[in-house]
């Protein structure tokens, strides 16, 4: 490479899109052709999927989403709470399977609630 260079001949390559000095890696990746017979276009586009997945499966917890989730879900067990308390006002609770009352009910939306509120807390 370098006895071409010294003698002077200057070598280039063929100009295509893809191959510009700006394309991405994305682009110079969708220009290779797989190989492998048949299924070979179904492998490239399911490992172009999971290193995709990948990356936003790391991108997971970086961010203010499992904060926010966990407060969606204490406010909606309030809710919940509230609504069932209401719903049950001077009434009898319905008989379910396994006997669960209505303070079974109540105590468990109320331990998610403040389990998922302390959660995003911390």
């Amino acid at each position: 490479m370098a006895a071409i260079a010294a003698s002077g001949v200057e070598l280039t390559a063929p100009s295509s899109p893809a191959m510009s000095p700006d394309a991405t890696k994305r682009d110079i990746q969708s220009t290779v052709t797989p190989r492998g017979g048949p299924w070979s276009p179904l492998r490239h586009r399911l490992r172009r999927f999971c290193i995709s997945f990948r990356h936003h499966l790391s991108q997971i917890g970086n961010d203010w989403s499992w904060e926010f989730a966990s407060t969606f879900l204490s406010i909606a067990a309030t809710i919940a709470i509230v609504a069932v308390l209401s719903v049950y006002n001077h009434q009898k609770f319905p008989q379910v399977p396994g006997d669960i009352s209505l303070n079974a009910v109540v105590a468990t939306l109320s331990t998610v609630s403040k389990s998922s509120l302390i959660f995003s807390v911390s």
